[in-house]
């Protein structure tokens, strides 16, 4: 198992499953964890059962992630953070839908990362983002139009930082979520 060695890794969407069972494994290897999501009650659960620290923010405004992630030094990010959306064809999908999708999934994962990089660049010391991704993005699902746009989007925004980044020694991947 890597040892994160109290290293500071942000975790958004940590209070979900994926990011909360993500926390978790983070605690295990060492890490200060920062857990943030929406919900401050839930978060503090959270920090009730792990440890961690939490910072509550909302991923689809601009000035609170900005002012959130503003002077916080972090060596990694998980963005997890995530919204499903519905169920719909292209011709029945509500737009308003759509674009909260989008908000959650992809401008919120961009958002983060141009936060959090400023601190990593800052701190010279390289790190690590990983975005959460999922099958949705590289094929075809019936009914998934929202959230597979939204997924490749963010597949597309993995790939441009991790060029753009790599010259601070700040590596950039997505991991897919396989539906089971």
């Amino acid at each position: 198992m890597i040892d994160f060695n109290h290293r500071p890794v942000l975790v958004t969407g940590a209070t979900g499953g994926i990011g909360g069972e993500t926390v978790r494994r983070l605690v295990a290897a060492g890490a200060d964890v920062i857990a943030s999501g929406q919900s401050e009650e839930a978060l503090g659960g959270l920090s009730d059962q792990t440890g961690v620290r939490t910072l509550p923010f909302d991923v689809t405004s601009k000035e609170s992630v900005r002012n959130a992630l503003d002077g916080l030094d972090v060596y990694g990010v998980v963005n997890c953070a995530g919204f499903g959306g519905e169920i719909a064809t292209p011709m029945d999908t509500d737009i308003a839908v759509f674009d909260k999708v989008i908000a959650i999934n992809t401008r919120g994962a961009l958002l983060v990362t141009k936060y959090a990089s400023r601190s990593m660049i800052r701190l010279g010391r390289g790190g690590s983002i990983v975005n959460v991704s999922s099958q949705a993005s590289l094929v075809a699902l019936s009914g998934h139009i929202s959230y597979g746009a939204s997924k490749a989007a963010l597949d597309s925004i993995t790939r441009v930082s991790a060029l753009e980044l790599g010259k601070y020694n700040i590596r950039v991947n997505a991991v897919t979520r396989q539906w089971s």
